[in-house]
């Protein structure tokens, strides 16, 4: 029997019709990685590092039976599916999705491919709002 673990992954758009894009990536991981247990408020936040329009961000809680790497690797072909183009300049540019992969359980693990927790989480505002529930809700995206 496959263990179940409890991951939060980020979600972001700042381009095109932003609500469209995470819905569809809240469908995509609801088919590919696992059962949404709970969805955040979504903000609206500033680009960061880079002139763009503003993002809506938010967070879900997913269990998945899948391994992390495994659970990054559908992140990232469902960002590929959904229009997202990444760029080997080293610099941020808008995005119709971004999905990030904040926690997978209690894992932490640093690889070439993937870190856990999310190195990076303590510096964004636009994951820490949604995930303590002090941001200003947008909308709430539904399953």
């Amino acid at each position: 029997m496959t263990h179940k673990q409890t991951v939060l992954i980020g979600i972001g758009s700042n381009t095109g019709d932003k609500l469209n894009h995470l819905q569809m990536a809240v469908d995509a991981i609801h088919t590919q990685i696992g059962s949404i247990d709970q969805i955040s408020k979504l903000c609206q936040t500033p680009a960061l590092g880079f002139e763009g329009a503003d993002f809506i961000n938010g967070c879900l809680k997913v269990t998945t039976q899948l391994e992390a790497t495994q659970v990054l690797e559908k992140l990232l072909i469902i960002e590929k599916n959904l229009g997202r183009t990444r760029h080997d300049d080293g610099q941020y540019h808008s995005r119709t999705i971004d999905l990030d992969l904040l926690f997978y359980g209690t894992l932490i693990s640093k690889s070439e491919r993937l870190e856990l927790p999310h190195p990076r989480l303590h510096e964004r505002r636009f994951v820490l709002q949604p995930l303590n529930g002090s941001c200003r809700p947008i909308l709430n995206i539904l399953l």
